[in-house]
């Protein structure tokens, strides 16, 4: 799937129900995948893009719940929204409490079902920014050099340039030189956008 992709899954054991989502859905703009088991859906993992999931609750084999909770083991994790007709109080605060964005009974209104879909979409869209800014925060910091990094991490402490060339026994015109070259790399201007791409990698900490 290309990453411009914006995909709803719909994942059900009923035929109908795919089939009459679905044509619901396309009639809306939306592009669906339809999958009549969860073990299916697995083996199409990797995705990539935009979506979101229908998850039926009640299935042979790896029922909604369980799905649920496999799919939160991956970093790029789909927005779920349940659609059940087994619902019940328990499997409720459970999906919503493991991230679920809504559960719905079926039959439910279109109008429900179109604004939990939009709302999923949105979260999704969300996180696939935050996924490209986080990749792209490490490229660049990846791309440093030993002597750089070292610089850096002193950096983002606070240390001037006379205490950082003191502390690597190095001379402040080169700690100059390092720090020019690492925000050119870096493509930053300033000492807070360096610790927010550092904080955003999550490659080094901050103390």
């Amino acid at each position: 799937m290309e990453s411009s992709a914006i995909t709803v899954f719909i994942i059900d054991d009923d035929p109908s129900i795919r089939k009459s989502l679905s044509l619901l859905l396309s009639s809306h703009g939306f592009e669906t995948e339809c999958y009549s088991c969860s073990e299916e859906f697995l083996s199409r993992l990797p995705i990539e893009g935009i979506g979101c999931i229908l998850l039926d609750l009640q299935m042979d084999g790896i029922n909604g719940l369980e799905l649920q909770e496999k799919l939160s083991q991956h970093d790029k994790q789909l927005p779920i929204i349940f659609l059940s007709g087994q619902g019940n109080i328990s499997s409720t605060v459970r999906a919503l409490r493991a991230g679920a964005i809504t559960f719905l009974e079926k039959p439910c209104l279109e109008d429900d079902l179109l604004k939990a879909i939009t709302e999923a979409l949105t979260i999704s869209h969300k996180r696939a920014t935050e996924r490209e800014a986080w990749h792209t925060a490490r490229q660049k910091l990846m791309s440093l050099s030993p002597r750089e990094t070292e610089v850096l991490k002193l950096v983002i402490t606070g240390m001037l340039n006379k205490q950082v060339a003191g502390e690597l026994n190095i001379a402040e015109h080169t700690v100059k030189l390092h720090r020019q070259h690492i925000t050119e790399k870096l493509g930053v201007k300033s000492v807070a956008e360096i610790v927010r791409m550092t904080q955003l990698s999550g490659l080094i900490s901050i103390t």
